[in-house]
């Protein structure tokens, strides 16, 4: 009887799931939200309304974000991979550094923690995201590639001049408030 469940000829006749929305639906989302930088409830009450140049259509927000980061995600890739074949190892490097500057990161809340400060959740959630994100594109790219990882227990390089600047006017920025107001709008997109 198991067999029988498991045999390949029983489940010929299925065909493949019909998808929710045509090419040109998800196109206009994903066009919205990530070339013309909407935020994912815009762009779905936006073909809602059908202003995305379709006719109008429903589609649950998280199914908006789900096709915008594959989208960002599949651009991300196409551009490491085209740094990589005009500077092998570049990769690996942008991995590294972007790794470093997170484990400042968390370093850092820790270190706020110890003096008594609140831990800001949203913010480990961020920089973990962040840092799941930089391992999934790099494996692809390494992938590809065919790139030699870094010894596991190696330390990575130190940022370069133009990171350490990028992420000390991140640091200002975020001390003064405004990167939390923009925190408490990642929720909205």
């Amino acid at each position: 009887m198991l067999e029988s469940v498991h045999n390949m000829s029983d489940t010929q006749h299925m065909g493949r799931f019909d998808p929710l929305y045509n090419k040109e639906q998800r196109q206009a989302i994903v066009r919205a939200i990530v070339d013309e930088g909407c935020s994912a409830a815009e762009g779905v009450r936006r073909a809602a309304e059908g202003s995305l140049g379709t006719a109008p259509f429903d589609m649950p927000l998280s199914t908006a974000r789900g096709l915008a980061t594959r989208e960002r995600t599949r651009q991300t890739k196409q551009q490491l991979r085209a740094l990589e074949r005009e500077e092998p190892g570049i990769a690996a490097r942008i991995r590294d550094q972007a790794l470093y500057i997170l484990k400042q990161e968390l370093t850092e809340i820790e270190e706020r923690q110890h003096e008594g400060e609140e831990i800001d959740l949203v913010r480990v959630r961020r920089i973990a995201r962040s840092a799941r994100e930089i391992q999934r594109l790099s494996a692809a790219v390494e992938a590809t590639a065919s790139l030699r990882a870094p010894l596991a227990h190696a330390e990575p390089d130190p940022p370069s001049p133009e990171a350490q600047r990028l992420f000390a006017a991140f640091r200002a920025r975020r001390d003064s408030g405004a990167v939390r107001a923009d925190l408490s709008n990642d929720g909205a997109r």
